[in-house]
């Protein structure tokens, strides 16, 4: 989660008055939740979770129906996008780089429609406010069709190779047995097809101490690289490993009583 700003525009829009009250809530806790290229997960229980944890608890089913609904009209409204990219299904605020201002951007965890991980380099534009096109046109010069296009794979993600590659540099570099750097990269294609590149890092990092304890006198029985990418040994670790590696709390299913505020 992350403290946002929101500007007066925001408050002004006819956009935003198109839709109820609760549904405007839900949009104010989505920038929240969305990382700073404004790309998060769309995973109804992660969002539950990381924003009405209290609501959650007294009426679970509720308020998942609650945040869907209200999810729908934000797509309907043309405020939010929804999407897809190797499998994964992703939302994207519209209008993002018009109402809100990220100082320090951090590099995006998943890539906006456009394929672009950081929001400096996106195509998408800022209109010069959130009524400035219709519902079904989220930004400057960019359509629905466009929208689709990008989410189906039409167009090419740029630079995309490139970040997968200097992934696995780092993997390769912190994986603290070198051997078959081939089978290796073979590998972590096929992961990354499955699990996002910094969850299969993060876990690596925590795994390596006792990645270096296994390591005996006798010989190494420590896997080869390939055989730690193969067997998905990144999910050895406990879910809440793999949940802080991805930015999010635990699961619907999995959290507990929110201490009172101080």
């Amino acid at each position: 989660m992350r403290i946002r700003s929101t500007r007066p525009e925001f408050w002004r829009s006819k956009r935003v008055a198109s839709v109820d009250w609760e549904t405007r809530l839900v949009l104010k806790a989505l920038e929240s939740y969305v990382d700073d290229n404004g790309v998060g997960k769309y995973d109804i229980e992660l969002i539950v979770t990381d924003t009405f944890a209290r609501d959650a608890l007294s009426e679970p089913s509720r308020t998942l129906m609650r945040v869907k609904t209200s999810i729908e009209a934000l797509r309907e409204a043309g405020l939010l996008w929804k999407y897809t990219v190797d499998g994964q299904e992703l939302i994207f605020i519209a209008f993002w780089d018009s109402t809100q201002h990220i100082n320090r951007p951090t590099k995006g965890r998943f890539r906006r429609p456009d394929g672009t991980l950081n929001y400096k380099d996106s195509v998408i534009g800022a209109p010069e406010d959130l009524d400035s096109v219709s519902p079904h046109e989220d930004s400057r010069g960019l359509s629905a069709g466009a929208v689709e296009q990008w989410s189906s794979g039409a167009v090419e993600q740029t630079s995309s190779a490139t970040d997968d590659e200097h992934a696995f540099d780092e993997f390769w570099k912190l994986y603290p047995r070198k051997t078959g750097k081939g089978a290796a990269e073979k590998a972590w294609v096929v992961a990354i097809k499955k699990t996002d590149p910094e969850v299969i890092l993060t876990a690596l990092r925590e795994q390596l101490p006792s990645l270096q304890m296994q390591r005996r006198t006798d010989g190494d029985f420590r896997p080869h690289p390939a055989t730690w990418l193969n067997q998905k040994r990144w999910e050895d670790e406990s879910v809440e490993l793999l949940q802080a590696a991805s930015g999010s709390s635990s699961r619907l299913r999995a959290y507990q009583e929110p201490t009172d505020d101080i």
